[in-house]
């Protein structure tokens, strides 16, 4: 999760993305997510191992959690 404390959120996911893709391998993924409400802007990523057996429900969960807290976040 990229730290928004002075509004340099999007900017720390752009480094983060960068940084994956330099040293990228073939036994690991990376997953980008964000919430965007009137308030704020929140960017977040799941690395996980390539052959993880449970990677596919993972990221249902990762999904899901990020459906769920948007969801929430906009009813505030």
């Amino acid at each position: 999760m990229c730290d928004s404390a002075d509004a340099r959120e999007k900017s720390r996911m752009r480094i983060f993305e960068l940084w994956y893709h330099q040293r990228q391998t073939d036994t690991i993924e990376k997953y980008n997510e964000s919430i965007h409400t009137a308030d704020m802007d929140i960017y977040f990523s799941i690395i996980i191992h390539s052959k993880n057996n449970l990677k596919n429900y993972i990221l249902s969960c990762f999904r899901q959690l990020t459906q769920s807290t948007a969801e929430k976040l906009k009813s505030y």
